[in-house]
């Protein structure tokens, strides 16, 4: 058990940004070391291999997001501590949320606020629902979803789903409080 008293702040005061084409070396070392880390199999493997071989260039272009898919990156001073993206669906106002990480001594709060930041920013967009997948076995990525709001609708290719509609007010009210938080 981690009896850092101050860990807890540490990890609620990451700053959390949209990621900018000129971010891609930290983006690309937050990613690798997701996908080659112990937590690598909560990674699909197409997205893996895909990642290990990209040039610098296409890590760069990874960021040059239009209005319907954008990556975050959390941040503690000058050290990237974690990372996620969220595009948007053939179907309109329907986002998926994937390639959540945060490093290991910053969970417990900072994916939490990361989650929402993105939550936030999808609404912001217009987006009405938006779906998450986490591999079975992943309970504490399970019980971050759940307790945004996110409801089991199935499995996918492996993955369990879950959903969460942004018309609904007390999940507003919830990412809200968690980005209002200090």
């Amino acid at each position: 058990m981690d009896e850092n008293p101050f860990r807890k702040q540490e990890q609620l005061a990451v700053r959390i940004e949209i990621a900018k084409p000129e971010d891609w070396e930290a983006y690309k070392k937050i990613r690798l070391e997701s996908i080659t880390g112990k937590d690598a199999e909560m990674f699909g493997p197409k997205g893996v291999a895909r990642d290990r071989n990209k040039s610098d260039q296409e890590w760069q272009e990874d960021l040059s997001r239009s209005e319907n898919m954008f990556t975050v990156l959390s941040w503690s001073g000058s050290e990237v501590v974690g990372m996620g993206a969220a595009r948007e669906k053939e179907e309109k106002r329907f986002w998926h949320m994937g390639s959540a990480y945060v490093k290991p001594e910053f969970r417990g709060g900072a994916g939490r606020k990361m989650l929402a930041f993105i939550i936030r920013k999808i609404f912001d967009r217009g987006g009405s629902k938006v779906e998450v997948g986490v591999k079975p076995g992943n309970e504490r990525s399970m019980r971050l979803c759940k307790s945004l709001g996110f409801k089991k609708v199935g499995m996918s290719d492996g993955w369990q789903m879950l959903e969460l509609s942004l018309a609904d007010g007390e999940a507003i009210k919830r990412i809200q409080d968690i980005l209002n938080a200090r």
